[in-house]
């Protein structure tokens, strides 16, 4: 109930400042980018990293704009199931010190993100 039922991607060979564009014009703060190789500890899944606004920024200021968007992307992003408890993607955030984990479906496949945005929106609740 919390998560984003989308996952806004784009491809590993995308510029950076593509990434920045598709993040601007959905209004989101992270994206995911297939094709990137992980093996973190709290990875479920592999093919496919993640580049935050705080990624973009850093590219930004590294004059980095052009490169691909695969060499900047989290490559072991923070997954919870999706009938997991909010709780569980609020500790791993915390954990990993990010702002987004990856919601996983049935089919092992990305279906929604859960930002510390959505979590303050459940605190402000209780």
């Amino acid at each position: 109930d919390v998560m984003h039922p989308s996952v806004v991607t784009c491809a590993p060979d995308a510029a950076v400042w593509m990434v920045a564009h598709c993040m601007a014009e959905h209004r989101v703060h992270c994206v995911a980018v297939a094709g990137v190789t992980n093996s973190g500890p709290h990875s479920r899944h592999y093919g496919w990293g993640l580049v935050s606004d705080m990624e973009i920024v850093h590219a930004g200021n590294r004059d980095a704009l052009m490169e691909p968007a695969s060499s900047i992307a989290a490559s072991a992003p923070g997954a919870v199931n999706e009938d997991d408890a909010v709780i569980g993607a609020a500790r791993l955030m915390a954990d990993d010190g990010t702002s987004h984990v990856v919601v996983v479906g049935p089919t092992g496949l990305p279906c929604g993100m859960i930002s510390t945005l959505d979590v303050a929106r459940i605190l402000a609740a209780a």
